[in-house]
């Protein structure tokens, strides 16, 4: 019996579900245990003002709540083992698609040098190329050019998750080297760390390449990432104090990364070690925020019903014409704890994003969300592997909130694939089921 549910897992579980229950254990879970396993607070932001320090369990309703939203993921997560189930489909169930597609090695290149040039060029009209602090030229960018900046950065992130999900694809159908997938993902994940400062994205390609191993079965490969994954956390954890110091002005890139590495070894790691290690890789002040939107909404401030989910629907429309349209749940969370920064914005992870709108009815509108979802990738996305691998990172992605600003990156990403990648004509169910088989073994 362990053994039929461990086979249909493999085969059954790599979806929008998987992608869930992974964000939901990195962003939330794991904070929140080794804060209240340790008896350490969850970090605040107290440089912004509004964003403090706050221990779980003098927070009983707010961490009830966040466990409530968490177990009733967990209930949707046990669903992992009905076939039909469009969350969760199978990346191998060739037999209910007329088609097989895949994506071409040109394609992926294609995609790796638009999604490179794009950030290269962000990276310059940011101001962040000429010197200044990652965060800051992207805050005030995006304050200063508006729509422009927006069009700009979503294209960037777009073509940045087509360009993974293409390179991920082609390892599961393996038509492409495992070198060379590497290479890509090591090169997109690089490039946007020193172009932006953000690190969100090499979760992503970690993730995702643990689960292309994991469905081809390459399971010492599997076990020698995630040996690699404690060290290379090690270095995230550092990174974040790094980054503040790689593009200062008035001195050479390797001045700055000496002075970032060094200040990062001076400041890291003060007190429990495992904690702060733990924090750092969940991004732990997401959680932070997010209890405190559950402790501040509705009574602090007024419920969004639904704001920052139209965001996909109006961001083109100039703030001239609509000076209070919609915003992404991270600019409606800065507005409330750091009022004084102009253009900050800040994650509450899903929790937050759906208890600022709904309030404790997040508990049943997120699940029907979630279904939702999963049915509109089902109707939208024949393609079975793709469908797996585009739920597994999309369920990764909102996890960390911001749902519609990850809608329209994969929207467009989606639209990317079908633009470049290779499509044949319909074929038989028994060249279907030979692919099938080759893929497997």
């Amino acid at each position: 019996m362990l053994h039929n549910i461990v086979k249909r897992l493999h085969r059954k579980a790599v979806g929008l579900l998987l992608g869930v229950s992974v964000g939901l254990l990195h962003f939330i879970m794991l904070p929140l245990g080794a804060s209240l396993i340790y008896g350490v607070p969850l970090p605040g932001l107290p440089t912004i003002g509004g964003l403090q320090s706050i221990y779980p369990l003098q927070m009983p309703y707010e961490t009830i709540m966040v466990l409530g939203s968490v177990g009733i993921i967990g209930v949707l997560d046990l669903l992992v083992m009905i076939p039909r189930l469009p969350a969760v489909q199978s990346v191998y169930d060739y037999e209910s698609d007329g088609y097989y597609a895949s994506i071409s090695n040109r394609a992926i290149q294609l995609l790796v040098v638009l999604a490179i040039i794009l950030h290269a060029t962000a990276f310059y009209v940011s101001g962040l190329a000429q010197g200044g602090h990652w965060a800051h030229s992207s805050n005030e960018f995006m304050h200063d050019y508006g729509v422009w900046a927006q069009i700009l950065y979503m294209a960037r992130f777009a073509v940045q998750m087509a360009a993974l999900i293409a390179i991920l694809l082609s390892l599961v159908d393996k038509t492409i080297s495992l070198v060379s997938a590497v290479m890509y993902m090591l090169l997109l994940a690089g490039f946007q760390m020193f172009t932006t400062g953000n690190r969100i994205f090499a979760l992503y390609v970690a993730s995702g390449f643990a689960v292309c191993l994991w469905i081809n079965r390459r399971y010492v490969i599997l076990g020698m990432l995630f040996v690699g994954s404690i060290p290379f956390g090690w270095l995230m954890t550092l990174y974040v104090i790094m980054r503040a110091y790689m593009h200062a002005a008035n001195s050479s890139l390797a001045s700055n990364i000496q002075r970032g590495w060094s200040a990062a070894l001076e400041n890291s790691f003060q007190r429990n070690i495992i904690v702060e290690y733990i924090y750092s890789i969940t991004e732990a002040t997401d959680l932070t925020a997010a209890m405190n939107v559950v402790r501040d909404f509705p009574g602090r401030h007024h419920l969004l019903y639904g704001a920052t989910l139209l965001k996909p629907f109006v961001f083109w429309i100039p703030r001239f014409v609509w000076a209070d349209k919609p915003v992404s749940s991270s600019v409606y969370l800065a507005r409330f704890y750091a009022p004084s920064l102009q253009g900050f914005s800040l994650n509450g992870t899903v929790i937050g994003e759906m208890f600022m709108n709904f309030s404790w009815l997040s508990l049943f509108i997120f699940p029907v969300l979630i279904c939702l979802a999963g049915w509109l990738m089902s109707r939208w996305i024949p393609n079975p592997r793709l469908r797996g691998l585009v739920g597994f990172l999309f369920g990764i992605s909102i996890m960390r909130g911001n749902i519609s600003d990850q809608a329209m990156y994969f929207a467009i990403g989606l639209i990317l694939l079908y633009m470049v990648g290779r499509r044949s004509t319909q074929v038989s169910r028994g060249n279907l089921i030979e692919m099938n088989s080759r893929i497997k073994h």
